[in-house]
């Protein structure tokens, strides 16, 4: 087990970037998720869907949403 924490944590300073392709993917987080970058592109060829109880989306200059129909409410 110490071997493999010792090849992790080399491999883990040695990747600077890390490059999927997939088929499909799916992740369940069952506690919390937490990402932290620089930019983040998220696209969709047809539909995204994003589902809360609560939502808050927060900018100090802009938020732009643009569509041919917006629908609030």
């Amino acid at each position: 087990a110490e071997r493999v924490r010792v090849v992790a944590a080399a491999v883990d300073q040695a990747i600077g970037r890390l490059t999927q392709r997939l088929g499909r993917s799916h992740r369940t987080v069952e506690e919390s998720d937490h990402l932290r970058a620089g930019h983040i592109d998220y696209r969709a060829k047809e539909h995204l869907s994003l589902h809360a109880d609560a939502a808050l989306v927060s900018a100090n200059e802009l938020v732009k949403v643009d569509a041919e129909q917006i629908h609030l409410g």
